[in-house]
């Protein structure tokens, strides 16, 4: 048998469910609880593994989207933060348009638009500010798809009612908003 993540991931549950979680102390719910969560991440995780990647290009091509969206209207209230969300978005253009990027960095670069968006969105405060009013409108107005996609990649664990939802692979191929 080829030496491959899903073997890896089914050796884990397995050692998990029948041996693990067996000697557990029933006199602790919790620490039951908690194997149990873990063993149904880890299935989850297995039968995800090979969607890791365009998951994080997706991620990455909803944030690069959210940080345009909002770099113009920003623009007024603090130039500097428009400036650093254009240039995130620069970058990420780059690394969506080279298809050998790796997960990593296209991780890492959709975490750093989330960061610049959130202190974007700072930037706002409690002023009544129309054009603020406008920064934070389109911020909120952008995660929708990028809520979506998480909680249909979360649905298999049962937590979230996704019946509205479309399914993982339609969101995934979805053009970006």
């Amino acid at each position: 048998m080829p030496d491959t993540i899903d073997n890896a991931f089914l050796a884990c549950q397995r050692a998990l469910e029948d041996m693990i979680i067996p000697a557990i102390d029933r006199a602790n719910p919790l620490a039951v609880e908690q194997a149990q969560l873990v063993l149904r991440m880890l299935g989850l995780l297995r039968a995800r593994a090979t969607l890791l990647h365009p998951k994080a290009r997706k991620e990455l091509e909803l944030n690069r989207s959210a940080a345009l969206a909002v770099a113009g209207p920003l623009r007024s209230l603090d130039p500097t933060a428009a400036d650093r969300l254009e240039a995130e978005a620069s970058t990420a253009g780059h690394l969506l348009a080279d298809p050998a990027t790796p997960t990593d960095a296209l991780n890492q670069a959709a975490a750093g638009i989330a960061a610049h968006l959130s202190a974007a969105i700072a930037t706002c405060g409690p002023r009544d500010d129309p054009a603020a009013r406008q920064v934070e409108r389109i911020a909120i107005d952008s995660q929708g798809a990028l809520i979506d996609l998480h909680r249909a990649w979360f649905a298999p664990t049962g937590f979230d009612d996704t019946a509205d939802l479309p399914p993982l692979d339609i969101l995934l191929a979805a053009p970006t908003p």
